[in-house]
Parts: C-alpha cells; sequence; structure tokens
C-alpha cells in the first residue's frame, strides 16, 4: 500500500497581483500547495471552508484588513498560523502582532526571510 505525504496548503490573501503571484511562484517551487484570494473576506470564508497549513495576508487589503481578517481566523476552532504583510511600518503590524500574529513578513520581501518562516512553521 502507497502512502501519501499530505502536502502543506497555504492560503495567500493580497490584493496586488504582483505580490500574490510572485509569493505564490516562491510558496510553490518550495513544495507547498498555494491558493490565492484577492480580498480578506474571500480569505477568510476559504478558512472557515477548507484546511490551510498557513496564512499570508496583507494588513492594508481593499475590503477588510488584514488585522479583522486575523481576528476573524483566531476565533475558529482551528486556526492555522497567520504572517502579516505590509509595505510600510506602521501601528497595524505591532496590533496583529498583539493579537496572535506569528510575525510579519515586510514588503518587497526577501527569500532568505521567507524561506525562514516556512523553516519555524511547517519544516
Amino acid at each position: 500500500m502507497e502512502r501519501r505525504i499530505k502536502r502543506q496548503r497555504v492560503l495567500v490573501i493580497d490584493d496586488e497581483p504582483v505580490i500574490r503571484n510572485l509569493l505564490s511562484d516562491v510558496l510553490r517551487e518550495e513544495g507547498l500547495d498555494v491558493v490565492t484570494v484577492t480580498g480578506g473576506e474571500e480569505g477568510i470564508e476559504r478558512v472557515r471552508e477548507e484546511e490551510f497549513d498557513l496564512v499570508f495576508t496583507d494588513i492594508h487589503l481593499a475590503d477588510v484588513n488584514g488585522i479583522e481578517v486575523l481576528k476573524a481566523l483566531r476565533g475558529l476552532r482551528r486556526c492555522p498560523p497567520v504572517v502579516l504583510m505590509d509595505s510600510y511600518p506602521d501601528g497595524l503590524v505591532e496590533r496583529g502582532l498583539s493579537l496572535g500574529a506569528w510575525g510579519c513578513l515586510h514588503k518587497p520581501f526577501e527569500l532568505y526571510r521567507l524561506r525562514a518562516i516556512l523553516e519555524d512553521l511547517i519544516g
């Protein structure tokens, strides 16, 4: 009987196509199963319906901000680790960390930092 190893699933929430596509490409190169969405509401709904091992969410989204996404996910029975992403420093990053975000990936992100996050969170 052949055993199949479950691929780690990652959700990327970002309304900037360039960032969303670049991040998803890098994650796929790392062997991960990646789902992308453009808004916070859709991201929350996907996590409610499907199982993810990790979520990357932009803080500044057009519909709801990443802090609201984090709060909604933290209220679920099974909440994957959430990594916030931002383009410029502001108080929302600190607020997100205090609410339970695993960390923050600053854009434009450096590959070594992204790989360190992946190593810490999903081995």
